[in-house]
């Protein structure tokens, strides 16, 4: 086989490897989440935002006490926005086994208008009681608060 046919099956074999690694990181990734989403793209000053989160990973997933979740606005890029102070100690409250759910509503006076999303940080694998240190953080779609 000459060199320009042995270059051929190298540039073959590297897009095979190269396609299949990418597929394995979108399984992974798809497999491996936490899903939160809102109940709609868009809310009016007011209106109660409904939040759903999915534990898709193969672990259990816990939250926290004091700010279970944040608030980011884009500017240019999102920009968490302090919304409250937490007064007592941070701990694990609430936690979900993989394929469990949870679900909440946000009061949009608290939100900045203009698109916005949740963020939600997350522990594995520990318990309720105790002291709450963030393993991962996960985000919702982007919604929109429009003073209507």
């Amino acid at each position: 086989m000459n060199m320009q046919g042995k270059a051929s099956i190298l540039i073959i074999i590297f897009f095979i490897l190269v396609l299949g690694g990418l597929a394995a990181v979108i399984f992974m990734s798809k497999t491996q989440a936490v899903s939160i989403v809102t109940d709609q793209p868009s809310y009016k000053k007011g209106e109660a935002i409904k939040v759903e989160i999915v534990n898709k990973t193969d672990k259990t997933v816990c939250f926290s006490s004091c700010l279970p979740y944040k608030l980011e606005k884009k500017q240019i890029f999102f920009k968490e926005y302090n919304y409250g102070v937490c007064p007592r100690e941070d701990i694990v409250s609430t936690c979900i086994a993989n394929g469990g759910t949870k679900a909440f509503e946000l009061v949009t006076p608290t939100i900045d208008l203009g698109i916005n999303r949740i963020a939600v940080p997350v522990c594995f694998n520990c318990a309720k009681g105790d002291k709450f240190i963030e393993s991962k953080k996960y985000y919702s779609n982007e919604f929109n608060l429009l003073n209507l």
